[in-house]
């Protein structure tokens, strides 16, 4: 092994080691893609589809204030470059899936909507905002685990 090593030149060497950084750094970036899918394709053309086939809807403008009208919703303000916002996410799919139909979980992409954001101030992201019958109640920034948004939820009913 010793007489291979020092029969092949440094500077082959360290371009095989580059090469295979390289593809173990790809191979990374496609792990990641196929475990945590494609944020490009969470907020397609339609503004108000829905989020990995769940009850957690994408807000525009437009139909923003039509969703928050009635009962509580639970807006979550985030990007898709956002650590803690992608963090979140899964929490908020697993509060969709445990609550009652009586509440809405729903998402403002701030980089697609700013308006929207400007006219909450989200400042930081991920901000998470209560609202009963059109009105915000409680402003939550950062991550929130899945028992805090509960009960917060529950206190709001």
């Amino acid at each position: 092994m010793a007489k291979f090593i020092k029969s092949v030149n440094k500077p082959k060497i360290v371009f095989l080691w580059f090469l295979f950084a390289c593809l173990l750094g790809f191979a990374a970036i496609f792990v990641f893609g196929k475990i945590y899918g494609n944020s490009d394709h969470q907020a397609g053309s339609n503004e108000a589809n829905v989020f990995h086939a769940s009850r957690v809807v994408h807000l525009s403008d437009r139909t923003f204030e039509n969703e928050i009208a009635e009962g509580i919703v639970l807006v979550d303000f985030w990007a898709h470059w956002c650590q803690p916002c992608l963090i979140q996410g899964p929490i908020l799919e697993n509060l969709t899936a445990d609550s009652e139909k009586d509440v809405k979980v729903v998402k403002v992409d701030i980089e697609r909507h700013p308006d929207l954001a400007n006219a909450f101030q989200v400042r930081s992201i991920p901000t998470l905002i209560l609202f009963k019958n059109g009105k915000p109640v409680r402003r939550m920034i950062g991550v929130q685990s899945e028992d805090a948004l509960t009960k917060l939820i529950r206190s709001h009913r």
